[in-house]
């Protein structure tokens, strides 16, 4: 006969851990979930972003608008930083750079005066959020940039425009959106963070080889424009030279400019910015 130890009955059973290969199988399928659902993510705030954007632009197009209405339909002034009548207000002031050291810090790029202070900036309540995308997250050295937002050049642009873009069409009043009209021909525009400096795009219309300018693609390989008649739009763009650019944190300077792609995403902005005269 087995005698039991005294006690055997009574004794709690410690419990059983993981075998090394439980553990594996485990960490296998979280790797596994982590896969299927971070570009859910990914997707879900990139769409949250542009939505955001498109409203920015919107209310931006509203101001610029606003403006136009109450100067018998004359547009804001848009002023390159090549305009030799440094007096002249723009839109928007300040110059954005990048500048890490050992670059000096420079203040335009978190000075939100160049905002409220600019000739758009009582035609928006001085609001400052409306001129950043939520997908330009990149900070300069003393922080978040307060812009990502540049205007057509040829939208009362004083400066290069008017010299690189002979027989075609300078808009100085609303009226005079006709070619292409105002609801293809854009206003604002992302800009790259490694192009953007002034507030002025400049679209080089005598030639398709190069971007003078760079468009963002923070959203998901897609930017945000606004146009003429109010709206906003996305444009998914296809030149692989474009669409996900990254940020290089290095100034872009052209002359030479980025290649781009023969036929896409430069012909239309051309198309999209004016007209022959």
């Amino acid at each position: 006969m087995c005698i039991a130890h005294p006690g055997s009955r009574n004794r709690p059973r410690r419990p059983r851990g993981f075998t090394l290969i439980e553990l594996l199988v485990v960490i296998a399928i979280i790797a596994i979930l982590a896969s299927l659902l971070l570009p859910v993510l990914s997707q879900a705030r990139c769409k949250a972003d542009r939505t955001q954007c498109l409203n920015n632009q919107r209310q931006l197009t509203l101001a610029w608008m606003l403006y136009a209405d109450e100067f018998n339909g004359n547009l804001v002034n848009n002023v390159s930083t090549t305009d030799s009548n440094t007096n002249d207000l723009s839109w928007v002031e300040g110059i954005l750079s990048w500048d890490f050291p050992p670059m000096p810090a420079n203040p335009a790029n978190t000075n939100f005066l160049n905002l409220t202070q600019s000739l758009l900036g009582p035609f928006c309540s001085r609001s400052t959020g409306i001129y950043k995308c939520p997908g330009d997250k990149v900070s300069s050295a003393r922080g978040t940039r307060v812009r990502s937002m540049s205007m057509n050049g040829m939208m009362n642009g004083l400066g290069n425009s008017t010299i690189s873009n002979p027989g075609y069409q300078m808009y100085y009043k609303q009226a005079d959106i006709l070619n292409p009209g105002p609801s293809a021909t854009w206003v604002f525009i992302d800009e790259h963070a490694d192009s953007i400096n002034d507030g002025f795009f400049h679209v080089d219309m005598s030639q398709s080889v190069t971007w003078d300018d760079l468009p963002a693609s923070y959203h998901c390989g897609s930017g945000v424009l606004s146009f003429a008649d109010g709206h906003a739009e996305i444009r998914r763009w296809t030149d692989s030279n474009i669409s996900g650019r990254p940020v290089t944190k290095i100034q872009y300077v052209p002359p030479p400019g980025v290649t781009a792609s023969p036929n896409t995403d430069l012909a239309w902005v051309q198309y999209h910015t004016t007209g022959k005269q």
